[in-house]
């Protein structure tokens, strides 16, 4: 063998390598729906850092990736985006349009509208997460009885970027 193509069979090496390592740390997912507006966007495409990596720890504020199992004619399961308000330990209330966690009003300043519709109390257990999306209106989140806590084993990744449109590229996930 040549000299040229010795080097071409060592870079597709390195090349594969590399993408195996990246696809075994990382998922890519695209944004379906307007649930996370403004923050998330249709089609937008989300770099996900996989669940392992995290050791299925998250906290307040970030925004996860996790399998809904939707009782649904349609779909039986679905991967859903939405962020962490609550982690276990913590208790939840849903009253008046505002959101408090453990007795006090939570300052989310990434929702576009600050109201919250719903009345609820409850009570995060180990090993799971109370989600809500950053568009209250449409979200399907923890406040619907078909997807409830979110349990650690149902998540996928945290979102650690956005990558298309390129425009907001790295935009702010986690403004509080």
């Amino acid at each position: 063998m040549n000299k040229t193509f010795k080097s071409y069979v060592v870079i597709m090496l390195v090349a594969l390598v590399i993408t195996a390592a990246v696809l075994n740390f990382f998922s890519f997912y695209l944004v379906s729906g307007d649930s996370m507006a403004p923050t998330l966007k249709n089609n937008n495409y989300l770099i996900v850092k996989k669940a392992f990596l995290s050791n299925h720890r998250y906290k307040r504020g970030d925004v996860i990736v996790f399998n809904a199992k939707i009782k649904s004619s349609l779909v039986a399961n679905k991967d859903l985006v939405e962020r962490v308000i609550a982690v276990p330990g913590d208790t939840v209330k849903i009253e008046n349009n505002h959101v408090y966690v453990n007795n006090e009003v939570i300052r989310e300043n990434y929702l576009k509208n600050h109201t919250t519709k719903g009345d609820l109390e409850i009570f995060v257990n180990e090993n799971r997460y109370f989600v809500l999306g950053d568009n209250r209106e449409v979200s399907l989140d923890s406040r619907e009885g078909s997807i409830g806590l979110i349990k650690n084993n149902e998540i996928l990744g945290k979102v650690i970027i956005k990558m298309f449109p390129f425009e907001r590229i790295g935009d702010e996930l986690y403004e509080n």
